[in-house]
């Protein structure tokens, strides 16, 4: 039986076709008959990889959720398990079933949008440098901007925030370790930000560090105080930087 449930997504079986939406598309495939599929061995150990990837990709875009929130693009979570499969996948010295993202391609994640239908490039000019220090921390350098030159401003806001974010999972389990968010507040679409130099806490433990940024808007309401502005539709975040701290 196929059926529509409360996000307007068809699923199920309609005679002898199956029905499901995937990214936002309807697909209809051929049922298949009863004992007709079987797996390789081959098959198994990729579905393993790739089993182990979902698992492992949605702990680390959960992990977002301070700069994503609910305002992340319905297919967020679909494309980031796609990123970090392919990533997976260039782990060649691995047999099929036990590959891992650490062996593989960490960088995979670098410019992934949270949300496309506001890409951040598009939104925010100014780009910091990403070094990882002897020290072991995290230093992005963004040089001085003028706010109305190098970000875009939404109708009636009143200031904004920069903010960037340092994730740090473990490197099998790829559970959060260590987080930090390091702000700019920028007054008013006429200040003129100095170059500014910010520092994460040292990486305690080898991680693979997500580096991400965000842009919020601020506005000020007599019934509510000061809100944000940014909506589903409008939310500029996107991976700046992943790599491996050793």
């Amino acid at each position: 039986m196929a059926r529509i449930n409360s996000r307007n997504r068809i699923s199920g079986t309609l005679g002898n076709m199956v029905l499901k939406t995937v990214n936002q598309q309807t697909i209809v495939q051929s049922r298949p008959g009863k004992g007709t599929m079987k797996q390789t061995a081959a098959t198994k150990a990729s579905a393993t990889d790739f089993g182990i990837n979902s698992t492992n990709a949605k702990m680390m875009y959960m992990a977002q959720n301070s700069i994503v929130q609910h305002m992340a693009d319905g297919t967020m979570a679909y494309r980031f398990r796609t990123a970090t499969y392919q990533g997976v996948l260039a782990d060649t010295a691995a047999p099929k079933g036990q590959k891992q993202l650490w062996n593989g391609d960490v960088s995979v994640l670098q410019h992934f949008e949270f949300n496309v239908n506001s890409p951040y490039m598009q939104w925010v000019k100014v780009l910091p440098q990403i070094t990882y220090t002897a020290q072991r921390e995290v230093q992005l350098v963004i040089p001085a901007f003028k706010a109305y030159e190098s970000i875009q401003w939404l109708p009636r806001a009143q200031r904004a925030v920069l903010c960037y974010m340092v994730s740090a999972h473990h490197p099998t389990s790829f559970a959060l370790v260590q987080q930090q968010l390091l702000p700019i507040t920028i007054s008013g679409s006429n200040a003129v930000i100095a170059a500014t130099t910010l520092q994460s806490n040292p990486i305690l433990q080898q991680s693979l560090v997500v580096v991400s940024g965000v842009l919020w808007w601020y506005r000020d309401a007599a019934q509510v105080g000061s809100f944000c502005m940014n909506s589903k539709t409008c939310n500029p975040a996107m991976v700046l930087q992943s790599f491996k701290a050793l």
